[in-house]
């Protein structure tokens, strides 16, 4: 009897040990599932913080790498290459002044101050550059003219009346607009009437030409599928001049290149004479695609002008793209433009002078 009690004790207490082992296991299983849970937390905790940091950095170091990007082909690839066109056209240097001083700000809140610096450096470079090539002071008051041009995109502004009553402010020679407006017969009536002692010619691609002398011939043609011209011949003053009125697309992602190369054309054909070009060619003027205009005509405001030469847009234009070229037989007396509430373009007024000496 006390073999059998002896070996009941015996298997009690095994299987006691066992309970106790088997909670024992249980306890650290869980410390394991709670030191898991922990280390699983804490590592997303981490990645979280990694990620919040590591993504404002690239998209600093993106439009940083954007900013040097444009800076490059500002000053140096310009518009040679068509497909890096729309990014010239889109960055002009107030632009970039703006681009780097948003850049400096960012870096200055990421507690990087020596970049930071480094960008309002360069945004005080940026408009330092632009005041030196934009503003001009090179007006010839001194030298009498006796001719006026005026050019202005009418922004298809439907109140002839108000247009009109402009452009009669300037008592211009010769005008050139363009986006004019449909042209109704109700319209060239308005026009018409608008401009007694004129001669006034509605041309092809909502273009128009008023001018006091007589208009002796006119083509018109297309500029590459980029834009339209009319050319005219017009004799005033027992002078005779050919006017080119230009008016090229504003799409910025299509070369303009197509459109220059019959424009260049057409220069080289007339440069011996007195010829005026004018129109919005949607190209600013430090264009590489103005070079072959610069060996046979002359800027108006770049040999005459005063103030700041951007004309697009209205009210804070960064762009210089509304132009006046005369050849070199006439001399640029003044140039200067006219802000108005009509038009997202400023107006071109132009006194220009045909020296005696000069046949």
């Amino acid at each position: 009897m006390l073999e059998i009690n002896r070996q009941l004790l015996d298997a009690r207490l095994r299987e006691a040990e066992a309970a106790a082992d088997l909670q024992r296991a249980g306890v650290i299983e869980t410390q394991r599932g709670l030191l898991s849970g922990e280390a699983r937390e804490l590592m997303k905790m981490i990645t979280i913080s990694h990620l919040s940091n590591t993504v404002p950095r690239l998209c600093r170091n993106f439009l940083s790498g954007l900013f040097i990007c444009c800076l490059l082909l500002r000053f140096f690839v310009k518009d040679w290459i068509g497909a890096f066109a729309v990014l010239y056209y889109s960055t002009p240097l107030p632009i970039l002044a703006i681009f780097s001083l948003v850049l400096g700000l960012i870096w200055r809140f990421s507690r990087r101050t020596r970049l930071a610096k480094f960008y309002f450096i360069f945004a005080l470079g940026c408009l330092s550059v632009w005041s030196y090539e934009s503003f001009s002071l090179n007006s010839h008051a001194a030298t009498p003219s006796n001719l006026k041009l005026f050019f202005w995109n009418a922004a298809h502004n439907k109140r002839a009346d108000e247009i009109t009553d402009y452009i009669h402010q300037f008592n211009a020679d010769i005008i050139g607009i363009v986006e004019a407006g449909t042209q109704t017969k109700k319209v060239r009536s308005a026009w018409k009437s608008a401009f007694p002692g004129y001669n006034v010619e509605l041309l092809a691609g909502e273009m128009a030409l008023i001018t006091r002398g007589e208009i002796l011939s006119k083509e018109s043609g297309s500029l590459g599928r980029r834009g339209r011209f009319n050319l005219l011949e017009v004799a005033l003053n027992g002078e005779q001049f050919h006017v080119l009125l230009v008016d090229i697309d504003g799409d910025p992602l299509r070369s303009r290149a197509p459109a220059f190369a019959p424009l260049a054309e057409m220069i080289r054909a007339y440069s011996h004479a007195k010829l005026i070009v004018m129109g919005d060619f949607n190209t600013p003027l430090d264009s590489v695609l103005f070079e072959s205009f610069r060996q046979k005509l002359t800027h108006a405001f770049e040999r005459g002008g005063v103030g700041f030469a951007e004309t697009w847009p209205v009210p804070l234009p960064v762009l210089a793209i509304d132009h006046i070229w005369v050849s070199k037989k006439i001399d640029v007396v003044n140039c200067h433009l006219h802000w108005s509430r009509f038009s997202d373009h400023r107006s071109v007024v132009a006194n220009v002078a045909l020296p005696l000496d000069r046949p």
